[in-house]
């Protein structure tokens, strides 16, 4: 028998041991989805490690809920959890599942802390529940990876830094945040932000949302709100973009820039709403803007509503920009000009509503500004008409109407048809040239002279307008009808008018046509939301005013529809086409039902519900003879002026921009510019 000694065993046996551990650790490492770490609200801890191997599911109890982990699907569930952080240090990317009511809260307003931290990893966001995460620092935050949400409802405040931060790109696809950031930006990202679904309202300081990346909107409900300085929406990366191809888009902000990005700005779709008490509705601030689609309104009380310094197209959509008394409704700060090739624009400015270094050129639209200068130009502009069937429609009540600011342009008018009044038409700059074709129609009722300028101009019109210098449009206009009324068909024109809901036709409401406040005509919405109105024995090429389309009866499905009276005009052209000047569609909204009353108390500057003992959120909300503002989590404004967008049921004024003083009282003493209570 062969001998064997003790330490030939020994030596056999550790390396069996040896064998033994290396491979236990490789399985573990291998099998390891990472650690979470979570302080519960008593401020014990606890941590779930997936170490077994086995991929079954790891449960943590907090509280009455549980923190679950599920290695085959790589999902951690929330379910019930009331916490003060959780910490995922997770080895590859999992997804969040969120179950019940949960409750992240730091509980130290003071420890500049995340409620929730990703530390490693990408994170997808699903589930019906809700998570409810108050932070002194992020609310979410994902340290080195993305984020992802296809469910669940967010509710995220924070007192110092953004309420969702993500140093890679963030994606709402789904579901809904309401975020508040007290003294930083709302939404941060390193990467792109993308949003093609569910709802994201962010109010902050600063930037409601600000992405390094570039932007997408394709879908979903977004609203931007800031209460101190910087922008709405505003992507900060050189040469990134910023694109909206549908959507229900809203910014109010306090200062400037509703939207903001150095590169190129594209607007193809959506409902994008924009109001700023500063400058700049849009702005891209080292780029282009170019509108193929879509409904853009802008309020703005500073220089610009629509802004580029790379030039500015416009081939489609519905454009509405109201300056409130200030300066340009769009300006091109570069030498590439504006170019217009289609779109429905109604502007209103102090001073011009196309303001271009360059050249501006328009065809195929409806245009109606009122403004001191209509269109300036600093090289030349074009107006004309392609096709008969995009007329171009020019209302101008300005003096003058159309101005070349630079010596040696020229003034081309091809095509078209220009209507309104001011005390000159053409204002012409040192050696400029006006052009105005034969297949142009001019009445314009210039109450001092049609065309003014510097000496040197030369003026050459070919249209059927003969008209001589001290001799008013209007009087040559009406000279020209007399001799050629008899040889202009009479027809039927047929009007439409389309009724929306959030961008949903609506049938089954009725539309009316007025003339001088009589009615014309009436008819109901179909399935497709268009009601064809007939307007009798019209005569073929000559614009109609004085009419008005008004909604005079409600669907009852729950929206509530703009009842205001529309101005319109109506063209018909000489083969009996028609175009109506002005705004056809109503933009009729649903409206969120108010937050309920509870009755209740303000104590150390938050809304205390009296049977719950908690604080509530409860919007604008009157107490006695007074109005607070009881925002997320009862907590009152103070001592600024603030976007009250939510109502309570109590509430007897609209949303709109107040001054809360520094008890949280609304101070009722002035109303500035209508939008706001000052002191």
């Amino acid at each position: 028998m062969k001998k064997v000694s003790i330490a030939s065993l020994f030596v056999s046996l550790a390396l069996v041991l040896c064998l033994f551990f290396m491979f236990s650790i490789s399985v573990s490492a291998e099998t390891v989805a990472g650690t979470i770490t979570v302080t519960q609200s008593d401020g014990t801890i606890g941590t779930l490690t997936d170490a077994a191997g086995d991929n079954q599911a790891t449960v943590l109890p907090v509280g009455e809920g549980t923190v679950t982990y599920d290695a085959d699907t790589a999902t951690v569930t929330l379910d019930t959890v009331t916490a003060q952080l959780i910490d995922f240090a997770m080895n590859g990317d999992f997804t969040l599942n969120v179950v019940g009511k949960n409750v992240i809260n730091n509980g130290n307003e003071s420890a500049d802390v995340s409620a929730i931290t990703v530390t490693t990893g990408n994170v997808t966001v699903i589930g019906d529940g809700i998570l409810d995460l108050d932070a002194y620092s992020f609310a979410f935050h994902v340290k080195a990876g993305s984020f992802t949400q296809k469910g669940a409802s967010l509710d995220l405040n924070t007192t110092k830094r953004p309420f969702l931060n993500a140093s890679g790109n963030v994606s709402l696809i789904d579901g809904s945040i309401v975020g508040v950031a007290g003294d930083w930006s709302g939404l941060e990202a390193g990467g792109d932000l993308s949003i093609t679904g569910g709802s994201v309202t962010s109010t902050a300081t600063a930037n409601a949302f600000m992405i390094t990346g570039n932007i997408k909107i394709s879908g979903g409900t977004v609203s931007a709100t800031t209460t101190s300085a910087d922008s709405g929406i505003r992507s900060t990366g050189s040469g990134k973009s910023l694109e909206i191809s549908g959507g229900e888009i809203t910014a109010n902000v306090k200062t400037k820039n509703g939207l903001l990005a150095n590169g190129p700005i594209k607007i193809s779709g959506g409902n994008i709403s924009i109001h700023t008490l500063g400058s700049y509705g849009i702005n891209a601030s080292s780029s282009s803007i170019s509108v193929s689609g879509g409904t853009i309104s802008v309020n703005s009380e500073g220089d610009h509503g629509v802004h580029a310094t790379a030039g500015i197209s416009v081939s489609g959509g519905t454009i509405a920009v109201d300056m409130h008394g200030k300066n340009n409704a769009f300006y091109d700060n570069s030498t590439v000009g504006i170019n217009v090739t289609g779109g429905d624009f109604n502007l209103k400015a102090n001073y011009n509503g196309l303001l271009s270094n360059g050249t501006v050129s328009v065809d195929g639209c409806n245009l109606t500004v009122d403004a001191k200068i209509a269109i300036n130009a600093s090289t030349g502009i074009n107006i004309s008409q392609q096709s008969a069937d995009q007329p171009t429609n020019l209302v101008f009540n300005s003096s003058p109407a159309l101005q070349l600011n630079k010596a040696n342009t020229t003034l081309n008018i091809t095509g078209g048809r220009i209507t309104g009044s001011g005390s000159h038409f053409v204002y012409v700059n040192t050696n400029g040239t006006v052009n105005i074709g034969a297949d142009a129609i001019v009445d314009f009722n210039a109450t001092t002279k049609p065309v003014n300028g510097t000496a040197g101009y030369a003026l050459t019109i070919n249209s059927e307008i003969e008209w001589e210098e001290g001799k008013s449009f209007a009087d040559a206009e009406s000279a020209r009808q007399i001799k050629t009324v008899n040889q202009r068909p009479i027809v039927d024109a047929n009007v439409s008018a389309t009724v929306t809901a959030n961008g949903n036709a609506q049938a089954g409401v009725t539309v009316g046509l007025y003339k001088d406040g009589a009615e014309v005509a009436t008819a109901v919405t179909g399935e497709n939301g268009t009601a064809a109105l007939v307007v009798e024995d019209l005569l073929a090429g000559y614009t109609y005013g004085g009419y008005t389309l008004k909604q005079i009866a409600e669907d009852g499905k729950g929206y509530t529809y703009d009842l205001t009276e529309r101005d319109v005009s109506i063209f018909v052209n000489a083969n009996g086409v028609v175009t109506v000047t002005g705004d056809t569609a109503f933009a009729n909204t649903y409206v969120e039902p108010r937050l309920p009353y509870l009755e209740g108390e303000i104590v150390d500057g938050k809304y205390i519900v009296t049977e719950t003992g908690k604080a509530t959120e409860m919007g604008l909300i009157k107490i006695g003879n007074d109005y607070y503002y009881a925002g997320p989590n009862g907590v009152l404004v103070t001592s600024q002026k603030y976007f009250a967008w939510r109502l309570n049921e109590n509430c007897d004024i609209t949303t709109g921009w107040y001054y809360f003083d520094s008890t949280g009282k609304l101070v009722d003493s002035g109303i500035v510019d209508g939008y706001y209570y000052v002191d």
